[in-house]
């Protein structure tokens, strides 16, 4: 991904023709779109964007995308398990979490497991999922 930052004409043509679209959506894209959202920062030693080489996607190859989230089969259910300790500034509200899955995995049932202490049992577990 090249460190260019975006401009009206790139954001543009990332978002195609929205002439077509409902007006709320028109709005929703275009209505202060550079006060919402922050810029993506360079990326560190570690980050994903710094170390794996990702094209950016039109909204257009968004909408074509074949792995959306959606629910399938008998896999209805999205289970959050919480992991350490949520009591910080920048940690989301389990709550808040819980209506964003609900809203972005419409169809999807969430449900919230007992929070994990991080511990011996947790390291047992990445590593199960590493191997």
């Amino acid at each position: 991904m090249d460190d260019i930052p975006p401009n009206n004409n790139r954001i543009a043509e990332a978002l195609g023709d929205i002439t077509q679209l409902p007006k709320d959506m028109k709005i929703a894209l275009t209505n202060k779109i550079d006060e919402s959202f922050q810029p993506v920062p360079k990326p560190s030693f570690g980050d994903w964007l710094g170390n794996h080489e990702e094209k950016r996607q039109t909204m257009k190859l968004f909408e074509c995308n074949k792995s959306k989230a959606v629910p399938r089969g008998t896999h209805k259910t999205i289970y959050i398990h919480p992991v350490g300790s949520f009591n910080h500034s920048r940690a989301a509200p389990l709550d808040v979490i819980i209506e964003f899955s609900c809203v972005f995995f419409s169809g999807c049932e969430v449900e919230l497991l007992p929070c994990m202490g991080v511990g011996v049992g947790v390291e047992v577990a990445v590593e199960e999922i590493n191997t």
